[in-house]
């Protein structure tokens, strides 16, 4: 009897023979311990042919493990004059999907992830492949991170060129106080595009170069905006790393705290890590004066992805910028004693006394400085920052996390128009966020400890560096144990992580969701 499974997946492992009659319930265990279910469409004793997500593959005996945990030499029938044992074969096809497999599933699952959520009738792509070896997770995440290179920079190649124009072309190719080369180029994300200058300087070190993301000073002039982007090109010097210099996509006040500035960040972000070998646990944030508050907002929001920032003559509110999420990502103020226009040194004074209880009551986090330069006003030496920033290397699977989403005013005297919210943050993602929610996440080997101020469906990512997944996992939420069992290892997994973080450090191959 022939049963019919289909599921929504990606097929890409070909063919070899073995026969079993499967029912709906079955699931096949390769060998390299993936795990698969589909239509059975011949069904013989030399040969197992099924289908999955419309493709036919046929089965080797080497290539399998079980069928419903049972192995596949007691389960497998006998050729009438042979051994009921039959001696195993290398096998002979290739375990993980070839390079054009590999494209075809990331842009399946990009469609995936453009389909309204409501409107998808299908499982994600990658979900036929579960329960994963530990080795098998691994042999995946070294693919997909390939692959992912590989369509970054594809679609880095298809980029329509800006428009030219004056800046541009006084902009290309100049030299800085970095006495390196310079390049400019732009990122799009959606509807946003930012311009930026970028360069290399000295050799870049065995896990990749780190990065130094500068933020510019300036205001609501267009003009302005220009000189000061020229400027914050020389105003510090790297020893080694890649130094990169944004132009404030939107001419505005809060340049920096805008949603053009979010989304075209995070693709920048993942377009240095995939394309320019930055290593993604050395990435710095520092700006000045308009750029300084950048940093004041920038800093904690996104502060799963820093190793440190530096924040020099600007300032920033607890409710627009949440001191609590630098637990674990070093924090450096510089303010001149007499900078008190917008309130820059009050704010940035009240910010570092935040920090410093925040500190006192957790001693293992928050790690901060805060220096005034006495009788200065918004002009200050701040040549210091990079070499203080470059000491720092970022834990990207901290065990404790604490992320409050931003709100209210921004303190430049204006209260954002759109609330700026992120989904995820670090090994925890939540499926809308909303501002001034507050998640705490706490993990000791299996055991994992929540604290949510909203209820909703959150996400925690696991890997084998973070607790041992062939054991099973608790979860605990208010009190009560809202999950314990062993989580699965799964490609859905490790492509659900990749598109949300593009980041090698972040690629987790399992996921454990929580309704609260």
């Amino acid at each position: 009897m022939t049963h019919r499974i289909y599921l929504a997946g990606f097929l890409g492992i070909t063919a070899g023979l073995l026969a079993f009659n499967l029912s709906a319930e079955d699931t096949i265990v390769l060998a390299n311990g993936q795990s698969i279910a589909g239509a059975i469409l011949k069904n013989t004793p030399s040969e197992l042919i099924v289908r999955v997500d419309g493709a036919e593959m046929v089965l080797k005996r080497a290539q399998l493990k079980s069928i419903n945990g049972k192995p596949v030499d007691d389960a497998a029938p006998a050729k009438q004059g042979q051994p009921t044992k039959a001696a195993p074969t290398v096998a002979s096809v290739p375990t993980i999907p070839s390079a054009n497999e590999l494209a075809k599933l990331l842009n399946d699952y990009d469609e995936f992830l453009r389909t309204a959520p409501d409107s998808r009738t299908e499982k994600a792509p990658g979900s036929a492949f579960t329960n994963l070896t530990k080795q098998g997770a691994e042999s995946w995440r070294k693919a997909l991170w390939t692959a992912w290179a590989r369509r970054m920079q594809e679609l880095k190649s298809k980029q329509p060129p800006l428009p030219p124009d004056q800046d541009t072309q006084d902009a290309k190719r100049v030299h800085s106080a970095n006495s390196a080369r310079k390049t400019e180029d732009t990122v799009l994300s959606g509807e946003f595009k930012m311009k930026y200058t970028w360069e290399q300087v000295g050799q870049p070190p065995q896990k990749g170069w780190p990065l130094y993301i500068n933020l510019h000073g300036g205001g609501d002039n267009t003009a302005l905006n220009d000189d000061q982007w020229r400027i914050a090109q020389k105003r510090v010097t790297i020893s080694c790393g890649i130094f990169l210099c944004p132009r404030a996509p939107v001419d505005s006040i809060i340049g920096w705290d805008e949603p053009a500035f979010y989304r075209t960040l995070e693709q920048l972000i993942k377009e240095f890590i995939a394309l320019h070998g930055v290593d993604s646990d050395r990435i710095y944030l520092l700006g000045y004066s308009m750029g300084g508050w950048g940093a004041f907002h920038i800093g904690p929001t996104f502060a799963d992805r820093w190793a440190a920032v530096e924040a020099s003559a600007g300032g920033g509110t607890p409710q627009a910028s949440p001191p609590m999420n630098l637990r674990n990502t070093p924090f450096m103020i510089q303010i001149g004693s007499l900078d008190n226009d917008f309130q820059r040194r009050p704010l940035a004074k009240a910010f570092s006394e935040a920090l410093e209880k925040l500190h006192a009551d957790d001693l293992d986090g928050y790690t901060f400085v805060y220096k005034e330069h006495e009788g200065k006003g918004h002009q200050i030496d701040d040549s210091d920052a990079p070499k203080w920033l470059e000491q720092f290397t970022r834990n990207p699977i901290p065990e404790k996390l604490v992320w409050k989403e931003p709100e209210g005013n921004c303190g430049y005297g204006k209260v954002r128009g759109n609330q700026l919210t992120r989904d995820q943050f670090a090994w925890l993602a939540v499926e809308k966020a909303n501002p001034g929610e507050k998640v705490v996440g706490a993990r000791h080997k299996n055991e994992i400890q929540l604290d949510m101020s909203t209820p909703q469906r959150l996400t925690i990512f696991l890997d084998d560096r973070m607790a041992d997944l062939d054991q099973p996992v608790i979860v605990r939420s208010g009190g009560k144990e809202v999950f314990n069992a062993r989580p699965a290892r799964s490609v859905s997994a490790l492509l659900h992580a990749l598109f949300l973080h593009g980041d090698p450090e972040l690629l987790f191959c399992s996921e454990i969701h929580v309704n609260q």
